[in-house]
């Protein structure tokens, strides 16, 4: 009964997942997630429906190493929220997977394999599937540290995680121990299976739901910090109304969405300020290819990268002007805000909002 209530929740879990991820605010749709969320589905179906009707092929189901994909799956989620460098091998992160394959495949059409190493076999899939997923989280922790830290609730959400990791992996060790003394057990070997994909799944919840709140935090903080004449400017949302693109490159929606959240961290620690900034540093830093920066920044935001780069430093300069707490003179501010000259920051302020740098601060004081 208990087992069942389990799978129950782990199916209503996955179909949440499904619908969030083909739902979601960018309308982005992950690929690899969802093909594992759907195989688990199956894979949570067909083992239910095997124990009920047909116990004999239970324990191939059980046995099938779907498992060894969650690693990978939770890896390929980070790749695609643009969180680390691109990764051309993925052959490599799926040879465990395609090597149980290969023995799964000997144990089905080999009865006497089947019978005389089944148990070492389960026993050896289910550990090495959650060594490989404690694994990925492990590596990928760094990746994901720098979001906790941008968030106000960052200590908590970061206890939060560790304990949720502590206590899944402690459950999901003990049923381990459990299917070792107890032999074979169809029913603990199940219950295993559950526990490391709910393991999985828990592991994602958690990425996406800091991920999201670090975009919207990043996305009201950008458009708290720009001046009403330039708000328009702010970081855009893909618009359904837009019917042309730039012939120049062809992006996937998964490669839009990843150079957005970039630009977004690049705005949000101020790298714009650097006053060597160039187009190769920029791309470095954010690690856009040259050939895309262009045609990306023109469609996205309807400006060239220079453009681009003056309009960030012009609000900063503004948002400072309106600042009661100025501590610097408006010559320093030129010179903080990147622009190579105190004629170029006045010559820039004057054409984007209409008057010079004193009248702007002067306007905006005698307006409060």
């Amino acid at each position: 009964m208990l087992l069942t209530v389990i799978i129950l929740l782990l199916l209503c879990l996955d179909i949440i997942f499904i619908y969030i991820d083909m739902r979601s605010e960018q309308q982005t749709f992950y690929r690899p997630l969802a093909l594992i969320l759907f195989l688990g589905i199956f894979h949570l179906l067909f083992g239910y429906i095997s124990s009920i009707l047909y116990s004999q092929w239970l324990y191939l189901t059980l046995c099938f190493p779907l498992g060894l994909l969650y690693g990978p799956a939770f890896f390929l989620l980070v790749k695609d929220l643009g969180l680390t460098k691109p990764d051309r091998g993925l052959w490599k992160h799926l040879i465990p997977f395609y090597f149980s394959c290969f023995i799964f495949t000997l144990l089905v059409f080999q009865t006497s394999l089947r019978y005389q190493y089944h148990f070492e076999y389960a026993i050896f899939l289910h550990f090495f599937s959650l060594v490989q997923l404690v694994g990925y989280i492990i590596w990928l922790c760094p990746v994901i540290s720098p979001l906790l830290v941008q968030l106000s609730t960052g200590l908590l959400r970061t206890a939060t995680g560790y304990a949720l990791f502590i206590v899944m992996l402690g459950l999901c060790m003990k049923s381990l121990l459990q299917m070792v003394v107890n032999g074979i057990n169809m029913h603990i070997q199940s219950q295993l299976l559950m526990l490391i994909y709910l393991f999985f799944l828990l592991s994602v919840s958690f990425l996406l739901l800091i991920y999201g709140q670090v975009r919207r935090n990043n996305r009201n903080q950008i458009e708290g910090s720009v001046s009403k004449q330039s708000r328009a400017f702010t970081i855009p949302t893909p618009s359904k109304k837009r019917t042309t693109t730039r012939k120049s490159i062809l992006l996937t929606r998964d490669q839009e969405i990843a150079y957005r959240f970039r630009i977004e961290i690049f705005i949000e620690t101020l790298a714009f300020l650097d006053s060597d900034m160039n187009k190769d540093k920029f791309c470095q830093l954010v690690e856009i290819p040259s050939s895309h920066v262009a045609s990306f920044l023109k469609q996205e935001f309807g400006r060239g990268f220079n453009g681009f780069i003056n309009q960030l430093r012009l609000n900063y300069a503004a948002r400072q002007l309106r600042s009661d707490d100025l501590i610097y003179t408006i010559e320093d501010l030129s010179l903080i805000c990147g622009f190579s000259s105190r004629a170029s920051f006045y010559r820039n302020f004057q054409t984007e909002f209409g008057c010079s740098p004193h009248q702007f601060r002067f306007e905006k004081k005698s307006a409060v």
